[in-house]
């Protein structure tokens, strides 16, 4: 059965109810019967339809804002953190929340390195301070170390120069 080319008065009733419960637009395409692309359709043709799943969507929003702010309340750092970031990034700079709570690490340490480093060690890779592994340094080859410098060869140009 295709979708009805044309969305009638009680479905957009239906497709505000369906939005008003939080169900996507595939879905409430689904739900009602209809494609997303016919809902688009209508919400530009019918200003007054347009206005009222724009509601529903504020409605929707401003719960999960409610909810949002009662779990920062309640002490979800991570419910803070989101909402601080959110509710400030408009302010000018020096009065924005930014989350520097990250650490990155660029390193050649093995996961099974990290599992036997210290507390302190961990730490100070997380303040960017770097981690020296306890044990023996390993000397770091010297690329050039075979090469002989009184052996090198001069070049031409020098060459002629000086006899």
């Amino acid at each position: 059965m295709g979708a009805p080319a044309k969305i009638d008065a009680e479905m957009r009733r239906r497709i505000v109810q369906c939005v008003r419960k939080g169900l996507t637009f595939t879905e409430t395409a689904d739900t009602v019967g209809v494609t997303r692309y016919a809902i688009h359709k209508a919400r530009l043709a019918d200003k007054d339809f347009d206005a009222a799943i724009r509601e529903a969507i504020r409605i929707n929003v401003g719960q999960i804002e409610d909810a949002l702010f009662k779990a920062a309340k309640g002490g979800n750092v991570t419910a803070q953190i989101f909402y601080l970031v959110n509710k400030t990034r408009h302010l000018p700079p020096e009065e924005r929340y930014e989350n520097t709570n990250r650490v990155d690490i660029t390193a050649k340490t093995r996961p099974d390195e990290l599992e036997s480093m210290t507390d302190a060690q961990l730490e100070a890779i997380a303040r960017g301070e770097g981690c020296l592994l306890p044990g023996p340094a390993e000397e770091v080859a010297d690329p050039y170390a075979d090469l002989d410098d009184s052996a090198a060869e001069t070049p031409p140009a020098e060459k002629a120069g000086a006899e």
